[in-house]
């Protein structure tokens, strides 16, 4: 589990520090929609939960979404990043999985939708940058977990395509929405919107990854560390 990156003290911290940094990040690109006139409240789905009656069973699903998405981090910055940097320059030992993790979605999109493929790589960018700078995974797993949750269990848009029954908000596309800025059925994650949010928020990862206070155990996780 350690060589994987689950290492480093405060681990409980750290991924709830990036649970809220993930949850952030959503809400921002969700309130930009909004501001744009894309999304409206929507009524429920028949059987489906939403307002006060959402606010537990959404809770008790960040457990679901932790598990899912440290799942993925795992394979994909633990194990593909590490493997990579073992027989590959840094940068193509980031990119690589970053490739591969949008090519796992692309399976369900085919190319029809350009914008969400660039978007999962930017996020697999940003999470390989802020798991390598801490030597560990994390406040990665945690901004994954929080980004998902927040989309599917609180605003209730669709995660990926995927759309939840439980959701404290349920918002969907307006009837004048465009398609490249709402997202459509696909969910936010298709957005322009989040185009530009997770852009600049993987210049600041780049940024902190960079930065001449890297801790020690930083450098164990580096796949530059791994060409010396």
């Amino acid at each position: 589990v350690r060589s994987l990156g689950f290492i480093g003290g405060a681990g409980l911290k750290r991924f709830l520090i990036g649970l809220a940094i993930g949850a952030g990040l959503l809400t921002l690109s969700v309130l930009l929609v909004l501001m744009l006139g894309q999304y409206e409240a929507a009524a429920p789905a028949a059987g489906s939960l939403s307002g006060i009656a959402a606010l537990l069973p959404a809770l008790l699903l960040v457990l679901h979404w932790s598990i899912q998405s440290s799942t993925e981090e795992t394979v994909m910055r633990g194990y593909l990043v590490q493997t990579s940097a073992l027989q590959l320059p840094g940068w193509v030992a980031i990119l690589i999985p970053a490739i591969i993790f949008s090519l796992l979605h692309m399976a369900e999109l085919g190319l029809s939708e350009p914008v969400s493929i660039i978007n999962i790589v930017l996020f697999a960018l940003f999470a390989s940058f802020v798991a390598l700078r801490q030597g560990s995974l994390w406040m990665a797993c945690g901004i994954h977990a929080g980004w998902n949750w927040f989309q599917g269990n609180v605003f209730g848009v669709p995660v990926s395509g995927n759309a939840f029954q439980t959701g404290v908000f349920h918002l969907a596309p307006t009837e004048t929405a465009t398609h490249f800025l709402s997202g459509g059925a696909f969910g936010p994650e298709n957005s322009l919107v989040v185009t530009i949010v997770w852009g600049v928020a993987t210049v600041m990862a780049y940024r902190y990854f960079t930065s001449d206070s890297a801790p020690e155990s930083a450098s164990r996780f580096s796949p530059d560390a791994a060409q010396t």
